[in-house]
């Protein structure tokens, strides 16, 4: 008969977030795993007879984490503005005028890194700048007259 185990002098953290079943060798996880925090993990298995004299075999298991659509994107707004909580656009200020600047990232990695940013507004656009990063312009002439503040939420 054999049995496996991780073995013990194995230096790598991946002994905590990994198990071996003893009789079967199957590799199973025990703890969690997460691509952002860790992509792979190393770690040795020994399987050893029950004879009189144990004889150990090693293999080392390397363990490629993929990666799942687990994080939000981040947007940050930047609206070039001393409070930089929000933008000014001057009145009558042609359509094409600069609002603020938004870059989007997401931690996750492949297409599920892949961003879309989209406003649904009559009165500003988002023009790409580059892959994520964008700026919000306005569409028309406002009018502070007809009203003095406009409020942009993405969908």
């Amino acid at each position: 008969m054999v049995m496996y185990r991780c073995a013990v002098d194995d230096l790598s953290k991946s002994t905590d977030t990994f198990a071996v079943n003893e009789t079967t060798g199957e590799i199973f996880v025990n703890g969690s795993i997460d691509f952002e925090t860790r992509r792979i993990h190393e770690l040795t298995v020994v399987a050893e007879d029950r004879g009189p004299s144990p004889l150990p075999t090693f293999a080392r298991v390397i363990i490629y984490v993929q990666d799942v659509n687990d994080m939000a994107p981040l947007i940050v707004v930047n609206t070039l503005t001393q409070d930089r909580r929000y933008a000014a656009v001057l009145e009558n200020a042609p359509p094409g005028t600069f609002v603020s600047h938004l870059a989007v990232s997401d931690a996750d990695s492949g297409r599920n890194a892949e961003v879309a940013c989209t406003v649904d507004s009559p009165l500003f656009s988002l023009d790409a700048i580059f892959d994520a990063e964008f700026k919000l312009v306005t569409k028309v002439v406002l009018d502070r007259e007809e009203k003095a503040q406009h409020e942009v939420h993405h969908p």
